[in-house]
Protein backbone atom coordinates (compact mmCIF):
# COMPACT_ATOMS: atom_id res chain seq x y z
CA UNK A 1 0.00 0.00 0.00
CA UNK A 2 1.15 3.42 -1.08
CA UNK A 3 -0.46 5.49 0.78
CA UNK A 4 0.28 3.29 4.33
CA UNK A 5 4.01 3.84 3.34
CA UNK A 6 4.32 7.21 2.70
CA UNK A 7 2.25 7.77 6.06
CA UNK A 8 5.48 7.06 7.67
CA UNK A 9 6.70 10.10 6.09
CA UNK A 10 4.49 13.10 7.10
CA UNK A 11 6.01 16.61 6.53
CA UNK A 12 4.13 19.77 6.53
CA UNK A 13 4.72 19.75 2.96
CA UNK A 14 3.58 16.43 2.21
CA UNK A 15 0.25 16.82 4.07
CA UNK A 16 -0.30 20.28 2.11
CA UNK A 17 0.73 18.41 -1.26
CA UNK A 18 -2.14 15.30 -0.15
CA UNK A 19 -4.39 18.01 0.27
CA UNK A 20 -4.24 19.59 -2.58
CA UNK A 21 -4.28 16.26 -4.12
CA UNK A 22 -7.82 15.34 -2.32
CA UNK A 23 -9.28 18.43 -3.10
CA UNK A 24 -8.38 18.17 -6.92
CA UNK A 25 -9.79 14.55 -6.65
CA UNK A 26 -12.84 16.04 -4.31
CA UNK A 27 -13.57 18.27 -6.96
CA UNK A 28 -13.57 16.13 -9.99
CA UNK A 29 -15.63 13.95 -8.04
CA UNK A 30 -17.85 16.27 -7.16
CA UNK A 31 -18.47 17.75 -10.69
CA UNK A 32 -18.61 14.61 -11.93
CA UNK A 33 -21.66 13.27 -10.12
CA UNK A 34 -23.43 16.35 -10.54
CA UNK A 35 -22.85 15.57 -14.37
CA UNK A 36 -24.29 12.04 -13.52
CA UNK A 37 -27.12 13.63 -11.01
CA UNK A 38 -28.18 16.20 -13.98
CA UNK A 39 -28.71 13.08 -16.74
CA UNK A 40 -30.21 10.52 -14.28
CA UNK A 41 -32.72 13.36 -13.56
CA UNK A 42 -32.62 14.13 -17.08
CA UNK A 43 -33.46 10.49 -18.25
CA UNK A 44 -35.94 10.25 -15.62
CA UNK A 45 -38.40 13.20 -16.21
CA UNK A 46 -38.58 11.84 -20.12
CA UNK A 47 -39.37 8.41 -19.23
CA UNK A 48 -41.84 10.34 -16.66
CA UNK A 49 -43.05 12.09 -19.24
CA UNK A 50 -43.46 9.10 -21.68
CA UNK A 51 -45.09 6.97 -19.42
CA UNK A 52 -47.41 9.63 -18.40
CA UNK A 53 -48.61 10.18 -22.53
CA UNK A 54 -48.62 6.96 -23.72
Amino acid sequence: NILGRRGKWVTPGNLLKIRSIIEIVTFKGVILRRKVIVMHDSYYYRSRTKRSEG
